[in-house]
């Protein structure tokens, strides 16, 4: 997913626009060396973790390439949420698209989304409490739809 790659897709690809409402939810990592009291939190990192050693040093290397601190691992906050005004201007043809940012949540993506991804000998597995954030992300769209 480079950015060369991303403009490139949103100036050639026009997306429904037609009574849908695009939300977005996206996660940043807190690196201990920056926010000891945040990457202590161990519902949303938990250190002795494989995914969270791994998700550090990603975390790292793309600061380091990309000067951006808001990042998952993986992904800059940027590039995780939906721009409407800047896609209409890579596609002038693309509809205005209606968005909306539903939270900015203290994971990394793996531990916002799958509760293991490489496995430990102990068994420990990931405790981000996704049910309770697909409730909540149920909830928030409900109350946006009536």
């Amino acid at each position: 997913m480079t950015t060369k790659k991303r403009l490139q897709w949103w100036q050639t690809n026009d997306v429904p626009t037609q009574g849908i409402r695009y939300y977005s939810v996206v996660s940043v990592f807190a690196d201990p060396l920056d926010s000891k009291r945040l990457s202590k939190n161990s519902p949303s990192y938990n250190q002795k973790l494989l995914d969270y050693k791994f998700s550090l040093r990603n975390y790292r290397h793309l600061r380091k390439i990309s000067q951006v601190k808001l990042n998952d691992s993986q992904m800059t906050f940027e590039k995780a949420i939906f721009l409407p005004e800047l896609i209409k201007l890579l596609n002038p043809k693309q509809p205005l698209l209606s968005t909306c940012l539903l939270g900015v949540l203290g994971t990394h993506h793996w531990g916002m989304a799958i509760p293991i991804v490489m496995k430990m000998k102990d068994g420990s597995l990931d405790p981000f409490p996704r049910e309770i954030l697909l409730k909540s992300i149920a909830t928030s769209i409900a109350i946006d739809l009536q």
